[in-house]
């Protein structure tokens, strides 16, 4: 049974009982598939809500540049369980009076309208991080693998693994086909080699660790635009009166 209490207006106490919120069976499904992710929302007033393990590691980090401490301002960062979660959880936060802006990747669509969704601009996490840093800061992409990668810049990506990232982000293949290190390509002017080479490897290296350290890792100026919007959206949330 749950039951949340919160401040209304800034000064009243609501009671919010999950006796009296009625869920149909697909919520009822992703309330208990999510549970565990979602406990720390019904603390906060207002949530983002991601859905890949490496933004749920970055988005803190991201806060913590933009905000200073993100529970000063009573927002929190949970990860929806399984693709195609984000709307979801945050229709199951709204019933419990949480304000929620869930974020999903272009490559998902999305046929519903719900208040205060973000759709990143590019194809996805992945895409958004590579696309504004080899624009901004190529050597930084590079030092991701130096210093993450335990094989560094000798890391080699698999001639498949490259076609199957190209053909996935539409990238064209301008480069002959084989395995590539990526100290091969640092000095290479090949932007469409150079993109599916950090596509591919982020895609192998997923996690809540990478996240983390790719937040840490980069700048506030380059955060990327999507996750940039979701931070300052929460924040002006948080700071309204009558955010409930």
């Amino acid at each position: 049974q749950i039951v949340r209490f919160y401040l209304s207006q800034g000064t009243s106490i609501k009671v919010k009982s999950g006796v009296d919120i009625s869920l149909d069976l697909q919520k009822e499904k992703h309330l208990l598939m999510n549970l565990p992710y979602i406990k720390e929302a019904f603390f906060s007033k207002c949530v983002i809500v991601v859905e890949g393990e490496t933004e749920f590691g970055a988005l803190p980090m991201w806060g913590e540049k933009v905000l200073g401490d993100m529970d000063e301002y009573g927002i929190s960062v949970i990860k929806a369980g399984g693709k195609g979660g984000s709307i979801p959880v945050a229709e199951l936060l709204k019933q419990f009076d949480i304000y929620s802006i869930p974020i999903i990747d272009r490559d998902k669509g999305c046929s519903k309208n719900f208040g205060g969704l973000i759709i990143t601009n590019e194809r996805d996490f992945e895409e958004e991080i590579v696309n504004k840093l080899l624009i901004e800061d190529k050597n930084l992409l590079f030092r991701l693998i130096e210093d993450f990668d335990d094989k560094g810049l000798e890391r080699k990506i698999q001639k498949n693994k490259l076609v199957q990232i190209a053909n996935k982000y539409e990238i064209t293949i301008n480069w002959d086909e084989r395995d590539y290190m990526f100290s091969e390509i640092k000095e290479l002017n090949n932007l469409n080699l150079a993109k599916a080479m950090f596509l591919a490897w982020l895609d192998i290296n997923k996690s809540v660790i990478l996240g983390r350290f790719i937040g840490d890792k980069i700048k506030e100026t380059s955060i990327p635009e999507p996750y940039l919007e979701a931070i300052n959206k929460a924040k002006e949330i948080t700071t309204n009166e009558g955010s409930h």
